[in-house]
């Protein structure tokens, strides 16, 4: 598709900005040099990027209490990359960045049903009833609320439409809507779908998967059914040094029939050619990880899922990798070491919050930081990412502290327990006579 003539870009859109003469946008390349797209495994049409995690665990039985697959329309997009418009004018804070060139994640473990988790009928009806170049996004640090979603609605829009003027007459959002209030730290659900997407936009939005500006960011994914290549996280005997012995031990433990996951691909991809371009496809990513003052490398195990287009299969060749004997000679065996809890700002499930590939951004504090509000003023929103980040950060860093125990910690001891849970004779206040936090 060739690019709209700069001299027709329409004026800032009604609405936004101050109204005051805009200068010409400046159409600049989502990265400098566009990466390899990673691997989404996504249906039919041929789409091949690499798209996952959501706050739980996706199960059968969790499957089965969501949208049958049917439900979902075919894909008809083909991730790709090109150009984006940032508008010079007041609202310059929604002007998406551009990734670097070398910066080639996407989001790990989200599968397609976790964008439908805890969304309602009539809503996943909409969603289905949107045209066939529709994309789902999700905020970064999205969680739940009628509020959030309103304006997050609202900062898309403004967003997409001004980075994507071919699609600025046409676009529309359908939030979410909540089957039930979901509790805990980041209630489901997530997405926002963008309906009336030209067939390039869409396709810009799902090949460079995440979007950052000041005033708004997100990640974008397939309104379609998808996988992900993800596999597990594994410890080993091993540090960063030994990334050829932990990737020969993946490709030769796949290629190996007496393996579990071995004779999983014998017994359900008999094709002997597709059988080793999923064995060729695997790779592996260390990830520094520090528990209690010790520093650890685990090891995150990617591979092309052989069922692309069937999630309940791709949740039995994820059940094979988890009970497979990772064995290597110089690096021992791999324990599984998936971190307990998805990462709140993208979502992904192969690393924590606090060690999101999106904070080693050489302009992530720039657009994160708390101590310039102006932006957020300017943008006219309550909740910009910078104020989000600095909430959940907070939170993120509770979740890996502990209180460690005093010596000679017992019934009534609360050496070592936080002030703010000590009651009368070392009670919390809510217990009753005899009972202690323990």
């Amino acid at each position: 598709m060739a690019l709209p003539d700069l001299s027709l870009m329409p004026n800032p859109l009604p609405g936004f900005g101050s109204g005051a003469p805009a200068k010409p946008a400046i159409r600049v390349p989502a990265t400098q040099t566009p990466p390899t797209t990673p691997g989404i495994n996504m249906d039919s049409s041929g789409l091949t990027e690499e798209v996952q995690p959501s706050q739980l665990r996706v199960s059968e039985k969790e499957f089965s209490a969501t949208p049958e697959p049917q439900q979902t329309r075919e894909a008809k997009i083909t991730p790709a990359s090109g150009p984006f418009d940032t508008p010079d004018d007041t609202e310059v804070s929604y002007n998406a960045r551009p990734l670097p060139a070398d910066f080639d994640y996407k989001v790990l473990g989200m599968h397609s049903p976790h964008l439908r988790l805890n969304v309602t009928d009539e809503a996943c009806e909409a969603w289905n009833q949107a045209n066939e170049h529709a994309v789902i996004i999700i905020p970064l640090y999205m969680a739940f609320s009628l509020t959030k979603m309103q304006e997050a609605k609202d900062h898309a829009s403004t967003f997409i439409k001004r980075a994507f003027p071919d699609s600025a007459e046409t676009l529309s959002t359908i939030p979410a809507a909540n089957a039930i209030d979901a509790q805990g730290d980041d209630p489901l659900p997530w997405g926002i779908m963008i309906d009336g997407l030209t067939l390039c936009d869409a396709a810009m939005l799902l090949y460079h998967q995440f979007w950052l500006s000041k005033a708004f960011s997100f990640v974008a994914h397939p309104a379609s059914e998808f996988t992900s290549d993800w596999i597990g996280n594994w410890a080993f005997a091993a540090t960063a040094r030994d990334r050829t012995a932990v990737q020969t031990c993946l490709k030769t433990t796949l290629n190996r029939p007496s393996s579990k996951i071995g004779k999983y691909l014998v017994e359900n991809v008999p094709d002997n050619y597709e059988r080793l371009t999923i064995i060729d496809s695997a790779r592996v990513r260390p990830l520094t990880v520090t528990t209690h003052g010790t520093t650890a490398t685990h090891w995150t195990f990617l591979v092309k899922s052989p069922h692309p287009e069937d999630i309940v299969k791709h949740g039995h060749w994820i059940e094979a990798a988890e009970a497979t004997v990772w064995y290597h000679p110089a690096i021992a065996k791999g324990a599984k070491r998936n971190p307990p809890k998805p990462c709140r700002c993208c979502k992904g499930r192969d690393h924590s919050t606090l060690q999101c590939p999106l904070t080693e951004l050489p302009f992530w504090k720039e657009i994160t930081n708390p101590d310039k509000p102006d932006d957020a003023v300017r943008a006219n929103t309550d909740i910009s990412l910078a104020t989000e980040l600095s909430g959940h950060q907070s939170m993120a860093r509770e979740e890996t502290h502990t209180h460690h125990r005093g010596r000679g910690m017992g019934r009534g001891n609360y050496r070592g327990r936080p002030a703010r849970l000590r009651g009368p004779r070392g009670r919390h206040p809510s217990s009753t006579r005899g009972r202690y936090i323990m």
